[in-house]
């Protein structure tokens, strides 16, 4: 990882489209344990047939999954662009690779 560049060769990828999205969602463990914790920290224990509080949980959950989508998007797409080229693609991975040295010499010690 430390020394690897850009992929070349091999098929082009095909774009995802909306159905490979909500297949993504759908299959997605981590969206329903932040559904589960989310209603269980914000939802009182009293709250039978509080329809109104359910609501204005789940719009201001989904507003705020809309709005760091767009971003994780729009920042994902940048990034892609900037490290095509060969050198800074190989700089990338091997800051991710020193990253990844770090992060398991932190789990040894730590």
């Amino acid at each position: 990882m430390l020394r690897a560049g850009v992929m070349r060769g091999g098929a082009a990828a095909r774009p995802a489209g909306f159905g490979d999205g909500m297949i993504l969602l759908l299959l997605n463990p981590k969206a329903y344990v932040i559904i589960a914790l989310m209603f269980s920290q914000f939802l009182p224990q009293s709250a039978g047939g509080q329809v109104a509080l359910v609501m204005a949980i789940t719009t201001v959950f989904t507003l705020n999954n809309m709005a760091a989508f767009f971003l994780w998007t729009l920042l994902g797409d940048r990034l892609a662009a900037r490290f095509a080229d060969g050198a800074q693609a190989r700089r990338l991975n091997a800051l991710f690779g020193l990253m990844l040295a770090a992060v398991a010499l932190w789990m040894v010690v730590g």
